[in-house]
Parts: structure tokens; sequence; C-alpha cells
């Protein structure tokens, strides 16, 4: 498979902080993809951005809540506006946690947003 035709096209990746988004995160910037990588926290991503030499110029960390719409408005108008769109979307964000039988309700909404409302307009 030829990856070189990645090179210089543009990658969303959500849940990007930690794990596996912060692999996938990785992996993209080291195949020389334009990287949007969004998540609550973006603490891991300021370092990964220190570490990643030549290639941090193309690792963009924006700090968003999935569950808001407006602030997915606001990354694809800004990824349109700034690096030409984006061709690339890895859905990896998700939310976890054990949480008592009365706050399961919130996390099961909190679910749902993030799995259908937020991304309806992609």
């Amino acid at each position: 498979m030829d990856l070189n035709r990645w090179e210089n096209k543009v990658a969303l990746v959500t849940g990007a902080n930690s794990g596996i988004g912060a692999a996938i995160t990785q992996r993209m910037l080291n195949l020389n993809l334009n990287t949007i990588a969004i998540d609550l926290n973006i603490d891991h991503l300021m370092g990964l951005k220190d570490q990643m030499d030549g290639k941090a110029q193309r690792l963009y960390p924006m700090q968003a809540n999935l569950c808001n719409e407006e602030e997915i408005q606001r990354i694809f108008q800004w990824a349109e506006e700034t690096i030409g769109g984006i061709d690339i979307l890895i859905n990896n964000a998700g939310v976890s946690g054990q949480k008592s039988l009365l706050e399961h309700k919130s996390r099961s909404s909190q679910v749902s947003n993030l799995q259908i409302i937020s991304w309806r307009q992609i």
C-alpha cells in the first residue's frame, strides 16, 4: 500500500490526548499528515508537539467538548479556513468511567450526544 498518498493531507483525530487516540495522532504525524488533535484535555498533546521535532508544525492541538455542536462547527470552520478542510476523520473520542445507578442516565445522554447529535452535520 502506498502510504505516501496521504502526505500533506489533513487528519482530524478525536480523543487524541491519550491511549489509542494519542498513538493514532503520532502515527498520522509520522506519515506526514497535518493532524488536528482534539480532546477535552490537551496537556499530553502539547507535550507531544514538543517531542515531534520537525513534525511539530503539522500538529494542531485543539481543546473541545464534542458533545457541543457549536464547538464542532468551530473546528470544521477553522480547518476549512486555515488548512483547507479535513481529508480523514478518526472518531476515537468516548466517555467512560464507573458511575452509580443515579448517574448512569446522565452518562448515557453524553454517549448519545457524542454518537448522534454532535456529528450529524458532517
